[in-house]
Parts: structure tokens; C-alpha cells; sequence
């Protein structure tokens, strides 16, 4: 008997790893493949079935990267079993061999109990970067990371003691699966999302199927991925469509790890400026369990000064509660949420360097370069001209400036036209009379001797769809306006989330200016006093 029970637990452990090995899920249509070669590998279709997961858990031991990797993977099983109810009477026939429903049920349990020791390793991993605080976070922000996290453990510790009613979590989730706007759009919506979680004592999660946002980011203080909490949005049913002062709700279906499936309360309205969203997330009852919100607003200089929220930012013990925010305050609630919820992943990590690598621009590149993120506005990524070529000159003084800046701090004996550029355009002819115009400027030096330009095609995740490599591209051009020892940016939200996400978290201190407001004097204010910075200044002119 033990021999046969034995044939029949390895049989239904075959079942499960061939479940693993061999089913694809599509997460909305989005899933993606990982592998340690790169962001070549990666690929919107689908899954690659032919790597074992024990290798790629045992490949490299950084968690947060990894691990959701590697649940991206795993979990392509455990997604199926929500599909087809397990507690029902039956068998499975695999190979000749007949499993009962039964076995397959103890083998799912299995499966997401192993799960759950590995997320208790990530959960160990986030506590000891909240308590390390490499990035100067505020302490009231770092409570609400800590509980988060609790949470999060908890949920696995009781998946791991076989409690029949799992722990019961309250989520506000971030959704977006299309028609969210680009990068700037979404990073606004989420960072706003983010505070109404708090402000409401929710679980803060994150879900962007297309494209996922943890193949470019990772989490760094808290876990805001939904797949490894267990649960998996999928196509949106909607059940129920109302409208309540204007922005519209709707209840959707998601599934979890415990094979139920679940409702979902979305909010959603887009008019930038509107308190709708506020309004109706202050209406909804702490007995809904499960919240969704897509927009792509500023809220959350809003939210703080909201008395509705004032009793739960005490209890985190935020600063400054039921006053008015400045705009240097609204600020930096946007550069320490960039940083809580936010680290570049492996992947991403992979594009930087070879964006890098082909920019050419070697050890230079560490300490002195400038920036520039020209946002023209391409008819091939499906947009409009934004800052057309009568900006051309405004872009080149302004970088000129900087690259004078950098020459005199670093004392660089061969001029400031020898400090390289890094433009990021969305257009070939916005490259070329950029470069006229520097040249220009620098004719008495002999030209300037570096504007490097990426050789892969700029991406928007919602006007127009580029092959998955060239988006994370893009997104590691992100990453360098982020770097930059100074950055001109447009008037858009690519380049000015990029400067809010890497300002001094705290001094907000950073050299930066936008094209047409980049005087010598707003340089040195954005260095020297930036609580008198504006990173949305007076629009000037024709945009």
C-alpha cells in the first residue's frame, strides 16, 4: 500500500511539473519569457516551456528580481487550476496514468505552499531594505512599508499552516490595461493610487499587463506585484457598469491562488484635475475588500490635505496632515513614493547596458554628461507634434548651459564641448537640427564632440506597439535621464516623472531645467534652493 501510495504522489507530482513545464497562460494576451540571456529573450507571446523552473530558482539569489521571475513562470500552472474546479469527483488520465481529483487538489496545495516559502523570503528581503533605508525615506512612509509587508507574510504563513479561510487582505490596486497614456501617465496614476491606499489602509498593488511593469521595475520596499500576493486579474468581465458623478465603475473578476474567483470594484476617470476619483473612493465602504483605480491625475498633492484621510495619515504619522501642500512638498511625495515602490529589475538593468554600450560614450559617461529628452512628437508612434522644430534652439542653449555647468564643477580642462550629450528623441530630423544648433554654439571649440542618440526605435506603450526589446529600451533611456548629472526636459511626462523620481529625497536638490525655462538662474535654483524650483513652469510659446 505505502508503495502504491507512493507511485500515486509521485504521479500526481509528474502531473503538476508537466502542468508547469507545458501550459501558457496569457495574462490578458501579455505574458513574457525570462531568461538570464537578456531582453532579447523576452517576448510578449508567451512563455518559454522548455527551461525547468528549479534552475532558474537557483540561478541568482537577488529575490525581488528573481523571484517574481520566477513566479511568473510557476504560477503558469497554478493559474490553471482556477480554470477547471478541482473539488469535484473525476480523474485526470496523463500518460496512461489516471489521477484522481483528489490528488491533483493535494498537489496544488503543494505547489502554492512552496509558493508561499518562497514569497516569505522576498518578505524577508523587504524588511531588510526598510530597515537599511539606503534611499533616506521618510519614517512614515517606511511604516506603511513595514505593515504591507506584515501583510504580505502573513497571507503566506497562513497558506503555509493550511488554514482553511486564508487570511483576508483589503487591496487598492492600480490597473491598467490600455489607454492609460505613456510612462509620465502611468508613474502619475500609480504614485497617486499609492497614497489613496494608505490613506485608506489598503494593500497597494500594481497591475500593467501590457506591458508588465515588473519586467522594468522591481519592488523595492514593499511588494506591489498582485501575482505574488496570488491573485491574477484576468480579462475584465464586467459584471456591473455605473456612473456616479461623472467617472464610471465597474465590477470585475480576478482569480487567486486559492482557486476563487473574486470581484473587483474598478474606479476610473481620466480628466486631469478632477477630485471625482477622491470623491468616490472616500463614498466606498472598508467592507469592499477589493479596489481598482485607473487614472492618470495628480491626486496625490490631494489627498494629504483631505480631511476625510487626516485620522489614517496620523495613525502612519505623516507630517504634515489637513493643510494645503506646497509645490516643493507635492514634490517630493512623488521622488519618496518613486523610490519605495521602484528599483530597476534585471532586464531592465541588461538594456541600460547595452543602451550604454552602443551609445559609446565609455567611462565618461559615469560623471559628466547631460541629458536631454526632446519630446517632438512622432507620427510614427501614433502622436502629435508637440515641440516642433522652432524649439531646436532652445533645446542646444539650454543644454549648452549645463554642459558649462558640469565643465566648471569638474573641472574639465578641454571645455564645456567636450562634456557628452545623451539626447532622447522620439524623431531623426529633431536629432539632426539639434545637433546643428550645438555645433553652432560650440564652432569656437572645433564642434561638440559627443551627442549620442539611442539606435533602437522609441516606443509609447499606448499609441504604438514596437517589439518588447526597444521598449525596454526606451524605458532604459528613462533610466539615464534619471542619471544624468543634468537633465533638459519637455513638456512631458516622460522626462519630468524622471526628474521628480530622482531628485535628492531630501533636499530635492537636482540640475535640471526645462527647454524653454533654462535660464542660468533656474539651473542654479533647482540646485541650490529647490523649494523655489517649479518642474511645471508657465508653458511658453508654441508647444
Amino acid at each position: 500500500m505505502k508503495q502504491d501510495s507512493s507511485v500515486v504522489l509521485l504521479g500526481a507530482a509528474f502531473v503538476v511539473a508537466l502542468l508547469c513545464a507545458q501550459y501558457v497562460y496569457a495574462l490578458e494576451g501579455n505574458t513574457r519569457r525570462v531568461s538570464s540571456v537578456g531582453p532579447s529573450s523576452i517576448n510578449f507571446s508567451g512563455l518559454d516551456t522548455n527551461e525547468r523552473f528549479g534552475k532558474i530558482l537557483s540561478a541568482r539569489p537577488d529575490f525581488d528580481v528573481l523571484r517574481a521571475d520566477s513566479e511568473t513562470r510557476i504560477n503558469a500552472s497554478a493559474r490553471q487550476f482556477p480554470k477547471t474546479p478541482l473539488t469535484t469527483t473525476g480523474a485526470t488520465e496523463v500518460n496512461g496514468t489516471t489521477i484522481s481529483a483528489e490528488e491533483l487538489e493535494a498537489a496544488r496545495v503543494a505547489h502554492q505552499r512552496r509558493l508561499a516559502r518562497i514569497r516569505l523570503q522576498n518578505a524577508e528581503h523587504l524588511i531588510e531594505s526598510i530597515e537599511s533605508n539606503t534611499d533616506s525615506l521618510p519614517a512614515w512612509l517606511l511604516k506603511y512599508a513595514r505593515w504591507h509587508t506584515n501583510q504580505f507574510a502573513a497571507l503566506q504563513e497562513s497558506i503555509l499552516a493550511n488554514e482553511t479561510n486564508p487570511r483576508k487582505v483589503k487591496y487598492l490596486m492600480y490597473h491598467c490595461s490600455h489607454d492609460c497614456g505613456g510612462l509620465g501617465d502611468r508613474l502619475r496614476g500609480i504614485v497617486s493610487v499609492l497614497y489613496l491606499a494608505i490613506a485608506t489602509d489598503r494593500v497597494f498593488l500594481i497591475h500593467t499587463p501590457q506591458p508588465p511593469l515588473r519586467i522594468s521595475f522591481a519592488s523595492a520596499y514593499l511588494q506591489w506585484d498582485p501575482m505574488m500576493w496570488g491573485i491574477y486579474p484576468r480579462a475584465l468581465n464586467v459584471r456591473q457598469q455605473t456612473t456616479v458623478n461623472g467617472a464610471q465603475t465597474k465590477l470585475i473578476q480576478s482569480h487567486s491562488d486559492s482557486s476563487n474567483s473574486e470581484q473587483w470594484l474598478q474606479l476610473f476617470k481620466t480628466n486631469s484635475g478632477d477630485p471625482v476619483l477622491i470623491n468616490m473612493l472616500a463614498s466606498v465602504p472598508q467592507s469592499e475588500p477589493h479596489v481598482m483605480i485607473k487614472t492618470n491625475l495628480f491626486l496625490w498633492s490631494r489627498v494629504l490635505p483631505d480631511p476625510r484621510f487626516s485620522a489614517a495619515f496620523r495613525r502612519w504619522r505623516a507630517p504634515k496632515v489637513g493643510a494645503p501642500l506646497t509645490i516643493f512638498e507635492g514634490q517630493q511625495l512623488f521622488t519618496h513614493a518613486f523610490r519605495l515602490l521602484f528599483k530597476i529589475s534585471h532586464s531592465l538593468e541588461i538594456s541600460l547596458k547595452e543602451l550604454e554600450t552602443a551609445l559609446e560614450l565609455g567611462n565618461r559617461f559615469d560623471n559628466a554628461f547631460v541629458a536631454v529628452h526632446w519630446r517632438f512628437g512622432s507620427a510614427r508612434l501614433g502622436d502629435y507634434t508637440r515641440h516642433g522644430l522652432t524649439h531646436a534652439s532652445k533645446y542646444a542653449v539650454c543644454a549648452k548651459r549645463m554642459m558649462e555647468r558640469i565643465a566648471k564643477e569638474q573641472s574639465i580642462k578641454t571645455g564645456a564641448c567636450s562634456v557628452p550629450v545623451f539626447l532622447a528623441t522620439d524623431e531623426e530630423i529633431a536629432r539632426i537640427a539639434f545637433l546643428n544648433e550645438l555645433n553652432a554654439s560650440c564652432q569656437a571649440q572645433g564642434g561638440v564632440k559627443t551627442v549620442a542618440v539611442s539606435p533602437y526605435a522609441a516606443v509609447h506603450v499606448d499609441r504604438a506597439q514596437g517589439s518588447f526589446r526597444n521598449y525596454l529600451h526606451t524605458i532604459a533611456e528613462f533610466a539615464l535621464l534619471m542619471r544624468a548629472p543634468c537633465t533638459v526636459s519637455s513638456r512631458s511626462g516622460f522626462s519630468e516623472m524622471a526628474v521628480l523620481g530622482s531628485m535628492d529625497a531630501t533636499t530635492g536638490s537636482r540640475c535640471w531645467a526645462r527647454f524653454d525655462f533654462c535660464s542660468e538662474h533656474e539651473i542654479d535654483v533647482s540646485v541650490h534652493d529647490p523649494q523655489k524650483a517649479q518642474i511645471f513652469p508657465p508653458i511658453t510659446g508654441e508647444l
